[in-house]
């Protein structure tokens, strides 16, 4: 099999496979995203301005991010 699988019943496994492909250990379809500062960011988001953000982190279309958040390493978005 050349998939990547994790079962994610719990938040450690949860967290190992967001960290995994924040990591680069698995891969992401990024057509559509900018990368900059290993920040992997769609270019169909609404974040506002005062938000900031740690890399590494992935945001996929259509994610909508209010004022004044903190975004740590995380993976935000719908995924297929």
């Amino acid at each position: 099999m050349d998939e990547y699988w994790t079962d994610i019943d719990n938040i450690a496994e949860y967290k190992k496979g967001i960290f995994d492909a924040l990591d680069k250990k698995i891969f992401i379809k990024t057509d559509q995203i900018n990368k900059r500062n290993n920040k992997y960011i769609s270019k169909k988001y609404q974040i506002n301005k005062s938000v900031k953000v740690y890399a590494p982190c992935f945001i996929s279309d259509n994610v909508i991010i209010d004022k004044n958040v903190i975004l740590k390493p995380s993976l935000f978005g719908n995924f297929r």
